[in-house]
């Protein structure tokens, strides 16, 4: 998780009055609050508590729903006070020293994670042919907006770009959308030739088999590219339009297939991010459109 979204999720969590107390009279309150807060941190997938959250799951706090408990030796008290105290400081001081070292997320902005590599040739490559790709999606007539490079997240391979729009980035998520659903299917088709390689297929049926899915897939292109000019343009027939979204797309998928993802900003509006896909599941991400119905050797024949 990149430093961004973690400041993002503890800003998000309220910290004001969560904290188990501990009083002279060996009490431990305000467990309902600090359980509400252990609830948001595992919403969040705050993982790098997992530790000291299983270790208070399985002490006593969880064995009540009261929000006082004081029937525990001292010992047993102080030793979850500790972990509670540990998590709401740390917590308190990430986001103090997130919020001083990153700057604020702005609306527009495109993210980018780059794919992983210790080759500084093929990341200038990379992001070569995003810029170029990206410039000339915002460079149409019916987009005509900028691009610009907003920060390069510390310590990690996530890029963030400025976006003179929100139709543009819009837009954009549409794009990454079908990218990442063809890049899944390209994933399951060479899945599926290595298992017909190891099972030895005949090598003419194995090329027959290549050659279709190629086909199918430059037949789910064309309507992904279709969809995305229903949706987005007023002008619908323009040929070359349609080339250079599918060579985004193209692009795009190549990125997500070596690990890239396309994000959206942390703050965007809703119907924003709903245009990217969802790249914890990308391996389920369904298609916008209706899918093409694979024709059967009949078929073909009967044509």
């Amino acid at each position: 998780m990149r430093l961004t979204e973690i400041n993002y999720k503890i800003e998000e969590l309220d910290l004001s009055n969560s904290s188990i107390k501990l009083t002279d009279s060996n009490t431990l309150s305000n467990l309902i609050n600090f359980k509400n807060l252990i609830e948001e941190i595992e919403k969040y997938e705050l993982n790098f508590y997992n530790t000291e959250i299983n270790k208070l799951k399985n002490s006593f706090i969880y064995l009540t729903t009261q929000d006082i408990i004081k029937e525990y030796t001292y010992e047993k008290l102080i030793y979850v006070y500790n972990i509670s105290k540990y998590i709401v400081d740390s917590l308190n001081s990430l986001k103090l020293v997130l919020s001083n070292i990153l700057p604020s997320p702005s609306e527009n902005e495109l993210s980018i994670k780059l794919p992983t590599t210790n080759n500084l040739e093929d990341l200038l490559k990379d992001m070569s042919k995003i810029e170029k790709q990206l410039s000339i999606i915002v460079n149409d007539k019916e987009v005509d907006t900028y691009i610009t490079l907003s920060k390069w997240e510390y310590g990690s391979y996530w890029i963030d770009i400025a976006i003179g729009t929100s139709f543009a980035i819009s837009l954009i998520g549409s794009i990454s959308w079908s990218a990442a659903y063809i890049s899944s299917l390209i994933k399951k088709n060479k899945e599926h030739t290595l298992y017909l390689q190891k099972i030895e297929t005949d090598a003419q049926m194995l090329s027959a088999i290549k050659e279709k899915q190629l086909l199918y897939l430059d037949k789910l292109y064309e309507t992904e590219v279709l969809n995305i000019q229903e949706n987005y343009f007023d002008n619908k027939e323009n040929n070359e339009r349609n080339k250079k979204i599918k060579d985004t797309i193209k692009l795009f998928a190549d990125i997500i297939q070596r690990g890239g993802e396309f994000q959206p900003s942390l703050i965007s509006p809703k119907e924003i991010k709903d245009s990217y896909p969802d790249f914890k599941n990308i391996e389920h991400i369904p298609s916008k459109v209706l899918q093409i119905p694979e024709k059967t050797e009949n078929q073909e024949e009967q044509e």
